[in-house]
């Protein structure tokens, strides 16, 4: 059931930044930046009334990471990484087919706009593994 939003309340955005107090007259065009570019849905797991026990343990609740894209020739419709490390490097480097054939990059799956430097990312990516969970398999779908 949804809760009605208080008169007044604060928006802390993907970053850690408190947008300040806003109500629920505020347009959400005015509030720019609240989540991460690429995110698509965002929510409280432990609100959720089908995530996994297994999400509060070390060794977690996944068991795979799946990388997607468009193309119409030249890979497998899934490929598995050899090792962390590489499917980081899949991932980074995605690129997927737009509607006139020509090939987009798109990595970690994030549009271009969000200009992601390779490099960076893929420290991001490479530097997970550096923590002591147990790691998960990674694929690429065609």
């Amino acid at each position: 059931m949804p809760r009605k939003l208080a008169k007044q309340f604060s928006i802390i955005n993907w970053l850690g930044r408190d947008l300040g107090p806003m109500t629920n007259k505020t347009p959400l065009r005015t509030i720019t930046k609240i989540a991460h570019s690429g995110a698509r849905l965002m929510f409280d797991a432990s609100k959720c009334q089908y995530s996994s026990s297994m999400g509060k343990f070390e060794r977690g609740a996944l068991s795979a990471i799946v990388f997607g894209c468009r193309r119409s020739d030249g890979l497998p419709l899934v490929v598995e990484s050899l090792s962390w490390k590489h499917g980081g490097f899949m991932a980074v480097s995605l690129r997927s087919e737009s509607a006139n054939k020509t090939l987009v990059q798109y990595p970690v799956t994030m549009p271009p706009k969000r200009n992601l430097l390779f490099k960076s990312e893929y420290e991001n990516i490479k530097g997970i593994k550096k923590s002591k969970r147990n790691l998960f398999n990674c694929f690429r779908l065609k």
